[in-house]
């Protein structure tokens, strides 16, 4: 096992899934791919509905809906940040012998960890059951 991939809604579950991850990476010497994914809001009649219930919007793409509202930086910078904090904390727990990556990612989750399982050669996913609301 190479490359170890885990989704993750910063939720309680999701830490016992990167603990886990964590253990399987030791004895396997596996890198750990940290993923969070967000939905696009859309603007429709004055409310945000998500376009990843209609179907997948990917960054670049052009708006399916009216008043489709793009990817926010600072929800983006916020998001990267906590990756980031995971990420350091793989490290700590596995005194730097743990290769750790994180990726950040817009639009519809199955269809993003899909291409990042394919991409990434993912041998193994690694996720909670029920996350954060």
């Amino acid at each position: 096992m190479k490359t170890i991939l885990v989704p993750t809604d910063f939720s309680g579950n999701a830490a016992n899934a990167l603990s886990y991850a964590i253990q399987l990476a030791r004895q396997t010497q596996a890198r750990i791919i940290l993923f969070h994914n967000a939905d696009l809001p859309v603007s429709y009649a004055g409310t945000n509905i998500y376009a990843s219930a209609a179907g997948d919007v990917g960054l670049g793409a052009s708006p399916l809906y009216p008043g489709a509202i793009y990817p926010d930086p600072e929800l983006e910078k916020a998001q990267e940040e906590k990756l980031a904090d995971l990420a350091e904390q793989v490290r700590l727990e596995t005194q730097g012998n743990t290769p750790v990556t994180t990726l950040f990612k817009y639009g519809s989750f199955t269809g993003n960890l899909q291409d990042i399982a394919q991409n990434e050669q993912v041998d193994l996913v690694v996720r909670g059951t029920k996350g954060g609301d």
